[in-house]
């Protein structure tokens, strides 16, 4: 299976192995087995003669094979990748249109790419995870708050890694974080530090 559509995914600027900021997107556009890779640079500052210099780009599959692209200038910040095959994954695909029919939120501030949901939509998930519906401590968040989230992240060490979480929101306080663990949330997000008293999420790694 073959990327078919449309993405978009952002570019940031890593120094010493820690992100910066974000420094421009990258459009990907794919039909049938082809593939173009659209990236355009915000930062006005850049000098757009340095594209010429770059001849080709290199992407390195998750099974360690290598693809290697043409680079051709369009304007002056943006460079089209030609002549690359990419493979689509199907959690991807399913992520994708996912974000397209849920109201998108960022409930831990930046980029990170979040959805409210509701029960009903626990049949989003994997078919061994339906039974989420019946787990208290979900139940006692959601008609607490109205809502739950699907979030995606990204690894910072790869960044093809790709985990999905099921995210029930709530307080922080040791006991509440005891409770969560026993119905299978192992961890809380929330903006900033952990504190107590902090309004976040209990999160649980799940499969879509």
């Amino acid at each position: 299976m073959f990327f078919v559509g449309k993405k978009m995914v952002y570019l940031s600027l890593w120094e010493r192995g820690k992100r910066n900021k974000t420094v421009g997107f990258a459009e990907l556009v794919g039909k049938n087995n082809d593939l173009s890779i659209h990236v355009n640079i915000k930062n006005k500052d850049r000098n757009p003669q340095e594209w010429p210099e770059i001849q080709s780009i290199k992407i390195i599959m998750e099974d360690g094979n290598e693809i290697i692209g043409e680079i051709k200038k369009e304007q002056e910040k943006k460079m089209e990748i030609l002549g690359c095959e990419m493979p689509d994954r199907e959690e991807d695909t399913k992520w994708n249109q996912i974000c397209e029919q849920y109201k998108k939120i960022h409930p831990f501030g930046g980029e990170r790419e979040c959805v409210a949901v509701e029960l009903k939509d626990l049949a989003l998930l994997a078919p061994q995870l339906h039974k989420l519906t019946n787990n208290s401590f979900l139940l006692h968040g959601f008609y607490n708050y109205r809502h739950l989230i699907l979030a995606k992240k990204c690894g910072f060490a790869n960044p093809d890694e790709r985990t999905f979480y099921l995210g029930v929101p709530g307080v922080y306080y040791e006991r509440e974080k005891q409770v969560a663990i026993m119905f299978g949330f192992q961890g809380f997000e929330c903006v900033g530090q952990v504190e107590v008293g902090k309004f976040g999420y209990y999160m649980k790694e799940v499969q879509i």
